[in-house]
């Protein structure tokens, strides 16, 4: 331990007699560390924790796959859930504690103040928010039932970020009316801080209006065919049951789907459903892999970029000990006394240290092992002697 705080002492010496030096060292390993981290940050934010909800690993997305669509939509093999069908699995299926969905986001007008404005919502299931673990940061979410009256449950939660950015954080939102498409809706409760829904890239301004309202909040193709099994408008998630893994559930569920594709041959022909864990769909239920591969690259980048400042670092940190005067008093030490010449050299006893071998390391290996050549790790013969 003495020598290694003697060798830190010694670092920081050489350090101080080169300040230009250590500026662009220094500078060099900060912006490595800084891209390393700023880079690791995003990909935990994206891939490792994308959502602010509770078990994430029980929870999961239930997507309708369809063999006629593989060969023209190859990357998009997961296609959502009819409405109709959401609601034949939400009640017959054994594997799921709840089952819920949503629309959207959909852009939705904002009137009743000075001037309309757009935001984005998504119309849910009542249970939407049960199922996600979340509480409301003030008031309440949507009651059981709440979203089977069409038209009729006119009802809204919205996000803190609303709250706070469009509302000022009013405490006294909740009863407040919210016009949106030209319907009116009262607001019953405030989101958890840093919920925006289930999609990852989501807007954090948004609002959350029961299933029910779909005949007010859609217009024409899709308000006509909300209902049709074949339009895949629809987003279904799930909480598994303790004890169920997520392959037997999708086995369960696809043994359900056959059933579905018997019932109603003309709809579901050819249709089946693939079940993903909520934390990787969060991002895109299809182009994940796209993510994961961006920010491995992004993540090796900047990791090269950190390995080649350090190694720079070493390399000059190791020559900028080898100078001159220095490189003069070594070759005569190597020599021993003046006038043996090279002959000392070649008959140094084995084992003996060469006091040259540091610098002939700072010349020839610029590499990782350089990082390790620090200005401590110069030969001892002549670090230590005064003056030098």
């Amino acid at each position: 331990m003495h020598t290694f705080w003697h060798d830190v002492r010694y670092s920081l010496r050489m350090l101080r007699k080169n300040p230009g030096f250590a500026a662009v060292a220094v500078l060099s390993l900060a912006l490595g560390i800084g891209a390393n981290t700023t880079i690791f940050t995003v990909v935990n934010a994206i891939l490792l924790n994308p959502l602010p909800v509770k078990n994430i690993t029980r929870l999961v997305e239930v997507d309708t796959i369809d063999s006629k669509t593989l060969v023209t939509a190859a990357n998009a093999t997961k296609l959502g859930m009819s409405y109709p069908n959401f609601q034949d699995y939400a009640r017959e299926n054994q594997v799921f504690a709840s089952v819920g969905c949503f629309v959207g986001p959909l852009p939705l007008t904002w009137s009743g103040g000075a001037e309309p404005r757009q935001i984005f919502g998504q119309m849910v299931s009542a249970n939407y928010f049960e199922i996600l673990g979340l509480r409301p940061a003030s008031g309440r979410f949507f009651l059981p039932g709440e979203d089977t009256k069409a038209g009729g449950n006119n009802v809204a939660v919205i996000s803190y970020s609303l709250w706070a950015n469009k509302f000022g954080s009013d405490p006294n939102v909740v009863g407040r009316i919210l016009t949106l498409n030209a319907t009116p809706y009262t607001v019953i409760g405030v989101a958890p801080h840093g919920f925006k829904g289930t999609f990852t890239f989501g807007n954090a301004e948004q609002v959350w209006i029961p299933v029910s309202m779909y005949p007010r909040l859609l217009a024409g193709f899709f308000k006509d065919n909300f209902n049709d099994r074949r339009f895949l408008s629809t987003a279904m998630i799930g909480r598994l049951k303790d004890g169920v893994s997520l392959s037997e559930a999708e086995a369960s569920l696809k043994t359900l789907a056959s059933h579905l594709e018997s019932a109603f041959p003309k709809d579901n022909a050819s249709r089946s459903v693939a079940l993903t864990a909520l934390a990787e769909a969060a991002v895109g239920v299809n182009v994940r892999s796209q993510f994961v591969l961006a920010g491995g690259l992004m993540m090796g980048i900047v990791g090269l970029v950190l390995l080649i400042a350090c190694c720079e670092s070493g390399k000059f940190t190791a020559g900028s000990g080898c100078s001159p005067r220095k490189r003069d008093w070594l070759e005569s030490g190597a020599r021993g006394q003046p006038g043996q010449g090279d002959a000392a050299i070649a008959h140094r006893k084995p084992g003996a240290r060469d006091p040259l071998g540091s610098c002939r390391l700072s010349d020839r290996l610029w590499g990782p092992l350089s990082v390790v050549v620090f200005p401590a790790a110069l030969h001892p013969g002549w670090r230590h002697r005064p003056g030098i």
